[in-house]
C-alpha cells in the first residue's frame, strides 16, 4: 500500500521489493546483516541501498527521507 501510495504521488521514485529468500537478495550487501540477524523485524527499508528502517514505516516517514535526499 505504501508503494503505491509513492508511486503514484512521484513518478521520478523507483521502488523495488525483494524478498529475502531470493537469491538477488546478495545485489544489496548492506542489508544482508539485518536479513542474518534472527531480531530484525521485516520489511527493511533502504534507500540506495543503505538501510534505514526496519519493522513497520510510516508513508509520511519515508517521505520525509527522499526529500531530505532531495528526490522528491
Amino acid at each position: 500500500m505504501v508503494r503505491k501510495m509513492i508511486i503514484d504521488k512521484y513518478d521520478n521514485v523507483e521502488i523495488t521489493y525483494i524478498d529475502i529468500s531470493d537469491p538477488e537478495v546478495k545485489d544489496y550487501p548492506k542489508v544482508q546483516p539485518h536479513i542474518k540477524h534472527p531480531g530484525t523485524p521485516l520489511p527493511i527499508v533502504a534507500f540506495n541501498g543503505e538501510p534505514k528502517w526496519a519493522g513497520s514505516i510510516s508513508f509520511h516517514h519515508i517521505i520525509q527521507e527522499l526529500q531530505r535526499l532531495g528526490v522528491v
